[in-house]
Formats: structure tokens, sequence, C-alpha cells
């Protein structure tokens, strides 16, 4: 499996196929219609298909993170070469009439090569993954390159994402959901952003092989590097226990107080990361995160 499957975390999604016109079917929990290979079926270990006669598969993922959409590129291209990722081609172009970029990667683990489809824009991100062997490169190319996106489906990301959560009569308030994520944000009197929680949808396969110390450092690295651990508690999602990590950290002059915590579901994870920077709503920002509910 492409350690992209990790590298891509916040655009995975659980999806199955629902029938599109002729020959396209809707990735759901998207807006992206694709073509499916004869030979692909519905993956039980990442979200998506993948072959049935070989080793390769494709993802799809749509997420509504505030985020500029520039930004959210330079993220993803940065995040692809530190995992060790060689960009063979790199391509800008319009896609369904959104802003798009598309890589071709070679997987510095295997023979496999993958095409990478980036597109949208501010505050939409959309991505589409296809790996493949040397044999299947231009079929596979063309389902990532000939997909469509219909901008006028309905998605109900509550329905789709399996929790919630309850921020009703609190300090934050919501400010995107989709089938992967919710996130949820105080403002202050200036409009800078105060506080924020995000609830992101994981599948199975991502965490794995990860135990849990390594997996908490892993994030807590790369949201607050510079910090120390206050407090550790249990956290309890419908009799799933789990680990509630509060740390104090600093960037620059800004001391921000953070929760992290992953429940491990039955059929996908959730990893949970907020931060305040009012000491005062600490205790108040974990006990919304307690009121996390599976639906």
């Amino acid at each position: 499996m492409s350690k992209l499957s990790l590298v891509l975390l916040f655009f995975l999604i659980t999806h199955c196929s629902i029938t599109y016109g002729q020959n396209f079917v809707q990735v759901e929990g998207t807006k992206v219609l694709i073509e499916i290979p004869h030979d692909f079926v519905k993956s039980d270990k990442i979200s998506g298909y993948e072959s049935r006669e070989d080793s390769s598969f494709i993802k799809v993922s749509e997420m509504a993170v505030p985020i500029i959409f520039r930004d959210w590129i330079i993220q993803q291209v940065g995040i692809i070469l530190q995992q060790g990722f060689s960009i063979l081609e790199e391509k800008e172009f319009k896609y369904n009439g959104y802003r798009a970029l598309q890589l071709t990667v070679k997987n510095p683990t295997s023979e496999l090569e993958e095409c990478v489809l980036l597109f949208g824009e501010d505050n939409l991100q959309i991505a589409i993954l296809s790996s493949y062997t040397k044999e299947r490169k231009e079929e596979l190319r063309n389902v990532v390159l000939n997909g469509k996106y219909d901008s006028t489906i309905k998605l109900d990301p509550y329905k789709l994402i399996g929790f919630r959560v309850d921020t009703n009569q609190t300090f934050l308030k919501e400010v995107s959901a989709s089938a992967v994520s919710l996130r949820f944000e105080e403002r202050d009197d200036n409009n800078e952003l105060a506080s924020y929680l995000n609830l992101v949808r994981s599948e199975k396969a991502n965490f794995e092989k990860f135990n849990q110390t390594d997996l908490y450092d892993y994030f807590a690295n790369k949201y607050f590097p510079i910090r120390e651990q206050i407090s550790k508690e249990t956290l309890s999602v419908c009799s799933l226990n789990s680990d509630l990590i509060t740390y104090k950290s600093q960037k620059g002059s800004q001391i921000s107080y953070n929760c992290m915590a992953v429940i491990y579901c039955n059929n996908f994870d959730i990893l949970i990361i907020g931060t305040i920077t009012d000491i005062n709503k600490l205790d108040k920002l974990k006990d919304i995160i307690k009121t996390i509910e599976l639906l």
C-alpha cells in the first residue's frame, strides 16, 4: 500500500459507488464521478477501489476546509516530497472549471507510479489518486483526468461522517463539514482565530501500523512541536476509551493550550485536535469533546 495513504490522511473517506449516467459512478461522500475499471471493486482496506488482478487502486476525497487553495497545494506538495516521493511530472490546468495541479510521482518503496490530482478553490479541496503498475499507466491516469465534478449534487456530511459533537450554546461555531471532517472555530473581536476544534474521520488502514504513543507524537510534532504535556485523562465515547492529552504549546510569542485524542471505532478512527488561547476555556473545550457521539 502506498505511503500516500497516510500523507493524504485529511483527504480520506469511506465510500461506495452510486450509479450515475452510462459509464460513471458517483463516489459517495464527494461530488466526483469516475469510470471504474472492469476489475476494480470497492476496497475494504482503503477508502476507494482496488484491482482484483494487481496492486493498482484509486482513491477520491473531498473537503471544505477554510484555507486558501494555493496554500493547500503548497502544503500537499511539501508533504509528498517529505515522504520521499519523486515528482516526475507537474502540470497546472483547469479541471471541470476548477484550478488544478496534476502530479506524477514515483513511489520510493515500489515500482508503482501514482497520478495525484488536486483541484478546487478557496475553502474547497478535492483529491483523486490512482496508483498503478507500468502496464496500466495510461488507463488509470485517464480515470483520474477524465473524471467529472457535479457541484449540483447535495451531500449530507453528518450522515456520511458517522459521528457528531454538540457545540450548541458554546463559544465554538461550525465553519465546515464534510464526509471526512468537522471544523469549529471561535474568532476574537479583530476576527483573529482564538480557538478551533478539528474532528477528522480516518480509515482504519492509516493508524493500524502505529502504536498509540507514536501516533500521538506524530500529530503533536506536526501541529505544536514546542510543547509540554500537562495532563492525560480517559475519554469515553460510546464505551470506547481513549487517552485525551492536553499540551501547553508556544508559537512565537503566542501561548496555546491543545487537546488531542484518537478514538478507535470499529470501522474507522477519529482524530481530535482542539486549540484555545484562553486557559479559562480549557475545561469547556474538553467538555465539548466529551459530547462526541457515534451515529
